[in-house]
């Protein structure tokens, strides 16, 4: 069969892969954007009136398909073969630029038969909660990550301080609501926190990732917000306070580092 997009032959493929290539399928644009219709009237006033929906394909297959290239200048670039490589939270390979050549390389063992997968995302979000990562992934490739790390109610990136030794972690599941797991017990000592204790602790989180987006609107002046940030630490009563002023104090020295 020939490809729509480009009209190159595409060889015969399994059931199992035609099932990986639908998967990577999204539905032709049915109607032009406001962003398109303005940018046809701007540049090509007298084009014809199929062009802003033409333009909305095009735009749908870059989005969708680039990768970046350079930071500065802003730079992305598209490849076919790359295209198809689907994202996991966990991959298998990386990839980086040698010029203007995509390289692929491995980042663990791959089995023969099993899927290679690069993250969409950058490495620092894979450290970032499933929650965070799946909304990244929806707004910028508009699908809703389902890998094993994001498939598991249980995060394994969002761990907390363990309210019992004070030295290990305790997780909770996230779903329609916050619960404590068993599973998500702290290994040390066996801690598991009430509903109440998980409510507290996710509300201190959303605090600490509010100051820090504080400093990055306002990284000339994050100065001012140490003093802030130990007021605020004067009233809080839980684990997470002791992470406020060393945030700062790093924020102060590495303004670019971003969590």
């Amino acid at each position: 069969e020939d490809c729509v997009g480009c009209n190159a032959t595409i060889p015969h493929v399994t059931p199992e892969q035609q099932r990986r290539l639908l998967m990577l399928f999204h539905p032709e644009p049915q109607a032009p954007s406001e962003d398109s219709m303005s940018i046809v009237q701007e540049f090509w006033a007298s084009a014809p009136k199929a062009l802003p929906l033409k333009l909305e394909s095009l735009l749908a297959v870059w989005l969708l398909n680039c990768f970046e290239h350079s930071e500065e200048p802003v730079g992305f670039s598209t490849f076919f073969l790359p295209a198809f490589i689907s994202h996991d939270c966990r991959p298998n390979c990386m990839w980086h630029y040698e010029g203007d050549s995509f390289i692929l390389r491995a980042r663990r063992d791959i089995s023969v038969g099993e899927e290679i997968t690069v993250s969409y995302l950058a490495e620092e979000s894979l450290l970032e909660s499933i929650t965070s990562r799946r909304s990244q992934l929806e707004a910028t490739k508009h699908f809703i990550c389902n890998c094993s790390s994001c498939s598991s109610s249980l995060d394994p990136v969002r761990g907390f301080k363990c309210l019992g030794c004070q030295e290990g972690e305790i997780f909770f599941e996230f779903d329609d609501r916050i619960r404590p797991s068993t599973e998500g017990a702290c290994r040390q000592c066996g801690f598991l926190a009430t509903s109440s204790q998980a409510e507290e602790l996710v509300a201190q989180e959303a605090k600490v990732e509010e100051y820090i987006q504080q400093w990055d609107r306002k990284e000339g002046s994050a100065a001012a917000y140490l003093t802030e940030a130990t007021t605020e630490r004067a009233r809080w009563n839980g684990p997470c306070t002791s992470v406020i002023d060393p945030l700062a104090r790093m924020y102060l020295l590495h303004v670019s580092y971003s969590l």
